[in-house]
C-alpha cells in the first residue's frame, strides 16, 4: 500500500527557470547568434557535469558555466568583451521563470513543502529564486549538489534531500537519467521529484498550473507493476534502448576490426621475415603480372629486318 506524499522536489535549470532566457541577452551583443549561443552553451555546461563526475574531478557550478560560455565563444568565433562576458555569466542569476511556473508552485505549496535540488551552485540558486520572488514557496529549502561534490545523476545527491527532509525517494522526470532512476524506485512515495512542468507549457497561465499541479501528484507506480508504462515514457526508454544497440553494435565492429588487424600483423609480417631470412642477400621482390605471357601456339614477336 503506497504511503502519502511528504514532499516535492523540483530541479531548477530548465524545469522552473529557463535557461535559454539568456537569447535575447545574447542577440543585443552579438546579432545573428543568439540562438546559437545559448543552445550551445547550455549543452557544453551539462557535458561539462556529466566528464567531471565521471572523472572525479569536480568543479563549482559557476566554473563549469564559465569554462562552457568560453568553449561556446571559441566555437562560435566570437571575441566578447570582458564586459559581455561578465553579462552572460550574469544571467544566470536572474533568468526568466517559465509562465506557469508560479500559478503551479502556488497550488502545489498550499498542499505539500517543496524543494529545490540543483546542479547550481548555492548563490547562483539563492539569487535566481530570490529574483523570481520564488522564495518563500520551498519551505524544504534550496539544495545544491555542491556538498556532495558531483553533478546529478550520482545517487549521492539524491540523498542530500533525504537527509535534509527526512523521507525516502522516488523519482519521477522527463530527462533521460531521471527516468532510469525512477525505475528503482521500489514503490516508495514520500518524496517525489517533478519535472514535467513543461508538458503544460502553450497553455493558458491558470488553467496550466492547474493541469500542471493535478498532473504533479498522479502517484508513482511500484516497481513491478503490471500497469504500462505511459506513451512518453515508452518513447523514452525506446530511445535509450536504440541508442544502447548502436553503441554495442559500434563497439562490436570496432573490436572486430582490432582483432583482424592484430591477425594481420601476427601472420603476415613474421612470414616475410622468414622469407627475407632464407634468401640472404637478396631483396624480397614482389611478383608483378603485368607482363603477360604468349598464348601457347602463338608465334613470338621478332624485330622488324633492317
Amino acid at each position: 500500500m503506497s504511503r502519502e506524499i511528504s514532499a516535492l522536489v523540483f530541479d531548477a535549470y530548465g524545469t522552473l527557470f529557463d535557461v535559454h532566457s539568456v537569447t535575447r541577452l545574447g542577440e543585443s551583443f552579438y546579432p545573428g547568434k543568439g540562438a546559437a549561443l545559448s543552445a550551445s552553451w547550455r549543452a557544453k555546461q551539462l557535458e561539462y557535469t556529466w566528464l567531471r563526475s565521471l572523472m572525479g574531478r569536480y568543479e563549482d557550478f559557476s566554473r563549469v558555466t564559465l569554462s562552457a560560455l568560453e568553449w561556446t565563444f571559441e566555437n562560435l568565433g566570437i571575441e566578447p568583451a570582458e564586459a559581455e562576458r561578465r553579462a552572460l555569466l550574469d544571467e544566470y542569476r536572474r533568468l526568466a521563470m517559465f509562465p506557469e511556473v508560479a500559478a503551479a508552485l502556488e497550488e502545489l505549496a498550499a498542499r505539500r513543502p517543496l524543494a529545490i535540488l540543483s546542479n547550481g551552485h548555492p548563490e547562483m540558486l539563492d539569487a535566481v529564486v530570490a529574483h523570481n520572488g520564488l522564495s518563500e514557496r520551498f519551505r524544504g529549502g534550496v539544495i545544491s549538489v555542491h556538498s556532495a561534490k558531483i553533478f546529478k545523476p550520482a545517487p549521492s545527491v539524491y540523498r542530500l534531500v533525504e537527509d535534509q527532509l527526512g523521507v525516502p525517494r522516488t523519482l519521477m522526470g522527463a530527462n533521460g537519467f531521471r527516468l532510469v532512476e525512477r525505475m528503482g524506485c521500489g514503490g516508495r512515495q514520500d518524496l517525489r521529484f517533478p519535472d514535467l512542468l513543461d508538458q503544460s507549457r502553450g497553455r493558458s497561465g491558470g488553467a496550466a498550473g492547474g493541469s500542471a499541479g493535478r498532473r504533479l501528484f498522479q502517484p508513482c507506480r511500484p516497481r513491478g507493476s503490471a500497469e504500462r508504462l505511459k506513451p512518453e515514457t515508452q518513447r523514452h526508454r525506446g530511445k535509450a534502448t536504440e541508442c544502447s544497440c548502436l553503441f554495442l553494435g559500434a563497439r562490436i565492429i570496432q573490436c572486430v576490426f582490432l582483432c583482424g588487424s592484430l591477425f594481420l600483423c601476427a601472420s603476415v609480417f613474421p612470414a616475410l621475415a622468414r622469407a627475407q631470412r632464407a634468401t640472404p642477400g637478396k631483396p624480397l621482390r614482389v611478383s608483378s603480372r603485368s607482363r603477360a605471357k604468349p598464348r601457347s601456339g602463338s608465334a613470338p614477336l621478332r624485330a622488324p629486318a633492317a
